[in-house]
């Protein structure tokens, strides 16, 4: 499937814009997860053009090497890199709460040709400690093993904030994989990343998450990431909770164009568009025993996978999908907006424009207050069949809010009951009279 991606654009310039983390720009200040404690950090300047031998870590006769400025650190401190390119593999020391911070995101970071990857972190550190990277360019890290930029093996938080992480190359987890401890990401965007592993339970060409760990996103863009595996984007087998995040462009060779999950997902206010698998759940796939989730308003288009296209449930997840819009997906068999079996429960949502066939199932899902092109069965009450009116359909670019002129069945059809308080875009959700509009969109 060839489809224009019309949303990444204004969406990621807002995304990009909004930023609820920082202070000010510039080495001068840090957010609130760095460091600790009132009394202003220490900062070690690296610069491209300092020195090892000869330079003191001050702005004025700084460092060359992010390795010389992490092993000369003392607890809290921020490694402060000027504008220009570093070509390091690093691995960090066991000094706690250490920050590596750009200038800019014009400070970057790419491996040094040794196909070890840039950072790896697995020494011992307190456990009150944390790591932190901020206002970077982490790009062409590639290794055989796992983690491309980032490899992450400690029981601490690790917060990435505005940093981008650009062509990068892994086992799994092309950018992060997440072995141990907790992720944080902030405004940060994740493109062009590979996973290469062709074994079964590994891919994450963004982002990996191994089981009993946990990943936060928010305002985070994922795009044109690759596995040959599962998990084109994000690979999660522990817990992942994406906000307000745009996935767009994924291509898996198995499952999990978008999101491939086994463990816990939540996913509130996100964009999963043009991504594709060749087996299961262009857009999501959530399969496994323990695998369970809620996905609430969100906006699943133009996937494509051969079950499942916006999205797949295998019948052992327990998945709820609140007031999402599924438009425009595309399932070679079965499924073209999802393909769900009984464990799997959908209130709110608008399915149109799916092909082939809007819901697949060998079991059935329970479905109530939902508009669902061509019908469906009414297994839990106040479903529909009638044009959602978007502001903007077929032609592209798509907008998919309700009109005006929209169906009192669709702007005032669903159910307040375990509806989201606010919308897509952040608007209230009115509920006095216990209803509120299907889709991802509140109406008007």
């Amino acid at each position: 499937m060839n489809s224009k991606v019309f949303t990444l654009a204004s969406i990621a310039i807002s995304l990009i814009i909004f930023s609820v983390f920082m202070i000010v720009s510039g080495c001068g200040t840090v957010s609130s997860s760095s460091g600790g404690g009132s009394t202003p950090p220490t900062i070690i300047w690296v610069s491209t053009t300092g020195s090892d031998e000869s330079g003191n870590g001050s702005e004025a006769n700084p460092y060359l090497t992010i390795n010389k400025a992490l092993f000369s650190a003392g607890s809290g401190n921020i490694i402060c890199l000027k504008e220009g390119l570093y070509q390091e593999t690093t691995t960090w020391p066991a000094t706690a709460h250490l920050t590596v911070k750009g200038e800019s995101k014009l400070a970057t970071v790419e491996e040094d040709g040794c196909v070890n990857g840039i950072f790896r972190i697995y020494h011992a550190h307190p456990a009150d400690s944390s790591i932190t990277f901020e206002d970077l360019t982490l790009r062409n890290g590639s290794i055989s093993g796992n983690g491309g930029a980032i490899y992450f093996n400690l029981n601490i938080p690790l917060y990435v904030k505005n940093v981008d992480f650009i062509g990068n190359s892994a086992y799994s987890g092309a950018a992060i994989y997440l072995q141990g401890g907790s992720l944080v990401a902030e405004n940060c965007s994740f493109t062009g990343g590979s996973a290469t592993s062709t074994n079964a339970n590994q891919g994450g060409g963004a982002v990996y998450v191994v089981s009993g760990r946990s990943f936060y996103a928010r305002c985070c863009v994922f795009d044109d990431n690759g596995t040959r595996r599962e998990g084109a984007q994000v690979h999660n087998r522990g817990s992942a909770t994406l906000e307000s995040c745009v996935l767009t462009n994924g291509s898996s060779e198995a499952d999990g164009g978008g999101i491939f999950n086994t463990g816990t997902v939540h996913l509130k206010k996100c964009t999963i568009e043009a991504n594709s698998a060749l087996i299961k759940g262009g857009g999501i796939c959530n399969t496994g025993t323990f695998a369970e989730g809620r996905v609430e308003n969100c906006v699943i288009t133009h996937n494509r996978g051969f079950d499942g296209g916006g999205m797949f449930d295998d019948s052992s997840v327990t998945i709820n999908i609140i007031n999402c819009t599924f438009v425009s997906n595309e399932a070679g068999c079965s499924g073209g907006g999802i393909w769900a079996d009984d464990n799997t429960r959908m209130s709110n949502c608008i399915f149109w424009g799916n092909s082939h066939n809007q819901i697949g199932t060998s079991g059935g899902p329970f479905i109530e207050y939902s508009d669902v092109e061509g019908g469906y069965t009414d297994t839990g009450g106040g479903m529909v069949d009638v044009d959602p009116d978007f502001v903007s359909y077929p032609n592209e670019p798509l907008d998919l809010r309700l009109q005006a002129s929209s169906t009192l069945e669709v702007t005032r059809g669903g159910t307040g009951e375990g509806a989201p308080s606010e919308d897509f875009n952040g608007k209230p959700r009115s509920k006095a009279d216990g209803k509120v509009s299907m889709g991802a969109y509140e109406y008007p």
